[in-house]
């Protein structure tokens, strides 16, 4: 790919992000196709080049026809930014099938051309200043004034220098409140809102759209998704102007390595881009009584708890349910609900009519329409109260949302508010036999939780319409959405249906199989909530559609966090005896180890040494082969804390197997003589010895773990259980243990030196000791 790299450094990328792409052939491929597209093969300045990466990886192939358009602008200048692109590509993502392109709408919809001068962020500032400085001078830097950025990103300000506007708006509050002083920090460590009493006037600020580009935030914005003012002075009055985000599993199954990214980014990493601190609610999204059960919500909070996460309160969505139904009523009374009747096969049919009217050039003198939708208000009440009280079958009535079912979305097709269920619940027993659907309660208790980021996957982008109609209907407070692209990690499957099958089908040992990508199974093969935390921080968020990352990098960031806490030791896993054939019968010495090699002054363990010992079979071989450090009939090798040996001889039974190894211990002299005549580098192997004359080592289980999957992407195969590795689990169960491997506790770590990280497992007793291995010391 030696033309690629030419071409991505001539427009400017940096070597780290030209050697990535050209890991990825489809994506080198693209932005070559970008490059071409646009016109610039003999190359463009920086920041033209890095608009032109993101042109190649955010539009999606459902617009590729649309993407010259895109490229047009950006090289005569009119695109400028990425909040700019991010813009113009959703604006694409929404265009029906086959439509013709408006250019002027495009423009429109990415702001194309548009230049915000100096003057006009000045401007802008100082009248939003204005307009708030007599709680401003009052309460000083205890006002919530990051929230009053949120007004700055409207009309023609929403294309201005992201930057250029934080100097300015900063500049103007030091011109206006001076320094901060002492009397400030304590004021706001402590909570405590100088003047509070004095400063009843509601705070004027408007729609809360988030300053992207400062807060690391960007979406696709919609005129519903906007606050009144009023909203926003009951949100911060609620807050205290805290920022304030939420992890809301569903508890229908074991959490996984995908929900460390999600708890990492919504207990810590959105605060960290916003630049301020916050907190987070745990919020179980429990409306699905048939799938869910207290075994998934205990060992959720506990997975929580064990990465350190606290949450400011843990939550049920349906701790809800009496409001819920309330907004439920509500709706039917504005006429934007109701009770209907179709079959699911009926609701296919409509929505495939739906589809058809909404096509380009489809049909418009079809209906839609359920037959039930405009049933009078008094009707749609009576029958939800039915509902309610459970005079109607299961599947005999639902409460659908009122939207639009000509919508170019499919997720404003009238969506399902309200299902039957008659199933006892998890949480509230069986106090309720209508449940909310995810449509309808997610949107509406981020709201009553006063939630101001409402971060998700990628997938439920499209359902952002649909969100953002129910709050502006009901008039409550709506959350900022934003959605980032799920994580997949290689060799393993990811889907919650696939790992139950998993576990079903007894291809593994459980949800916390040491193989499996959940957090019981990553702890119980030893990774650490630092290990995971680190990986989750380095891997950051972003809206790319998935985010696919090796396992070799998730075992990189275990390594370091395990590395300064795992005490070294030496463990045997193929013995072979040794004989130190200059040293007498009853030779027996103690010798010390260091715990932890770099740091000495941790402590050490010992090492019994005698006559007779152990080595690994794989450091010994019959014949000497180039390169080989380990024992052959006339090597040289270094015991490790011991001595250096001379290889006398190998012994092998009939079959070639090699069954005992005779070694001569060198003096000083003839090491010295040895080692000057070298013609390689000196080996180093661990061993083991008895604790007494003609004594074993102790013994213990040890299993080695590997990918539980032999492809990169086995959740892309037809037949994605063919590809399971039939030794992602090697069991050997008589290994040698050093004895301060001995008497540990399910979950301690150590490292085996030589041989990678350990821990020590769950299925231990006392008088049999289990050990998984994390990984090994070298990707």
């Amino acid at each position: 790919m030696e033309d690629y790299s030419s071409a991505f450094q001539a427009i400017g990328l940096d070597a780290k992000t030209v050697d990535n792409l050209l890991k990825s052939k489809k994506k080198a491929a693209e932005l070559m196709d970008v490059i071409k597209e646009a016109g610039v093969t003999n190359g463009c300045d920086r920041a033209m080049g890095n608009l032109l990466y993101n042109v190649s990886t955010m539009v999606p192939t459902s617009a590729r026809a649309y993407r010259p358009a895109v490229l047009k602008l950006v090289v005569e200048g009119k695109i400028k930014s990425n909040l700019q692109i991010t813009e113009a590509v959703s604006y694409l993502k929404k265009l029906p099938a086959n439509a013709v392109l408006d250019q002027a709408a495009l423009e429109t919809a990415c702001g194309a051309g548009i230049e915000v001068t100096e003057e006009e962020i000045k401007d802008a500032v100082n009248a939003l200043i204005e307009k708030n400085k007599e709680a401003l001078m009052t309460q000083r830097y205890c006002f919530p004034i990051s929230q009053l950025m949120y007004a700055m990103k409207e009309g023609r300000m929403k294309w201005a220098d992201g930057k250029k506007m934080r100097e300015i708006f900063d500049a103007a509050i030091l011109a206006l409140l001076g320094p901060k002083t002492a009397a400030d920090t304590e004021a706001m460590e402590s909570g405590k809102k100088k003047g509070k009493k004095d400063a009843k006037k509601k705070v004027e600020t408007v729609e809360p759209e988030v300053e992207k580009e400062k807060e690391g935030f960007e979406g696709r914005d919609l005129e519903t998704s906007k606050n009144s003012a009023e909203l926003i002075a009951q949100h911060l009055k609620a807050t205290g102007g805290k920022i304030r985000c939420r992890f809301p599993p569903e508890p229908n199954g074991y959490l996984h390595i995908g929900h460390a990214k999600s708890m990492y980014l919504n207990f810590k990493g959105a605060f960290e881009r916003v630049g301020k601190e916050g907190e987070t609610v745990l919020r179980f999204d429990d409306t699905n009584p048939e799938a869910e059960k207290l075994e998934f919500i205990d060992n959720i909070k506990e997975d929580v708890t064990w990465l350190g996460w606290k949450p400011c309160q843990v939550n049920f969505g349906s701790d809800n349910f009496d409001k819920l139904y309330e907004f439920a009523v509500q709706l039917i009374k504005m006429g934007k609900a109701y009770v209907d009747h179709q079959t699911p096969e009926e609701i296919k049919r409509s929505r495939e009519i739906a589809q058809e009217c909404s096509r380009e050039g489809g049909r418009k003198d079809l209906n839609p329409e359920s037959p039930w939708r405009n049933r009078s208000v008094e009707e749609n009440l009576r029958l939800f109260e039915d509902m309610r009280k459970g005079k109607f079958a299961e599947g005999e009535a639902t409460l659908r949302m009122k939207i639009d079912m000509r919508s170019p979305n499919p997720c404003m097709w009238d969506p399902v508010a309200y299902r039957i269920k008659y199933i006892n619940h998890p949480h509230v027993g069986d106090k309720w036999c209508i449940y909310p659907s995810y449509d309808f309660q997610h949107c509406l208790v981020d709201s009553l939780e006063n939630i101001d980021y409402s971060l998700c996957t990628l997938e439920f982008e499209v359902r952002r319409e649909s969100y953002y109609w129910l709050v502006d209907q009901l008039n409550v407070w709506r959350a900022y959405v934003w959605e980032f692209g799920r994580l997949n990690i290689t060799n393993t499957v990811m889907s919650k249906r696939k790992l139950k099958t998993l576990v079903a089908d007894g291809a593994v040992r459980g949800w916390d199989d040491p193989r499996m990508p959940t957090i019981k199974g990553l702890r119980r093969r030893g990774f650490t909530p630092e290990g995971i935390n680190a990986f989750c921080a380095a891997i950051s968020a972003s809206r790319t559609t998935e985010t696919t990352i090796d396992w070799a990098r998730l075992e990189h960031f275990a390594r370091l966090a395990l590395d300064p806490v795992a005490p070294r030791a030496f463990a045997v896993l193929d013995p072979v005896k040794v004989v130190l054939t200059n040293r007498p019968a009853h030779f027996l010495e103690a010798l010390h180890a260091p715990l932890f090699p770099k740091d000495p002054a941790k402590g050490a363990r010992e090492l019994p040494y005698q006559r007779v010992l152990f080595v690994d079979r794989r450091d010994v071989k019959a014949e000497d082969e180039p390169k080989f450090l380990g024992l052959a009939p006339g090597r040289i090798v270094s015991l490790r804390y011991a001595d250096v040996v001379h290889c006398d001889e190998v012994v092998c039974d009939e079959k070639g197997e090699v069954r005992e190894v005779r070694c001569t211990v060198l003096g000083e002299e003839e090491k010295r003589a040895a080692l000057a005549h070298k013609d390689r580098k000196l080996g180093s192997i661990h061993w083991l010895a008895g604790a007494k004359v003609g004594e074993e080592p102790r013994r213990g289980e040890v299993r080695l773990y590997d990918h539980l999957f032999t492809t990169k992407n086995p959740a892309a195969e037809k037949d994605w259980k063919k590809s399971l590795n039939p030794t992602s689990e090697v069991v050997v169960p008589n290994a040698m243990l050093e004895a301060s491997l001995l008497g540990r506790k399910a979950e301690d770590h150590v490292q085996f030196e030589r041989l990678g990280y350990f821990c020590v497992d769950k299925d231990s007793r006392e008088d049999h000791i289990v050990y998984n291995r994390t990984c090994a010391l070298h990707s």
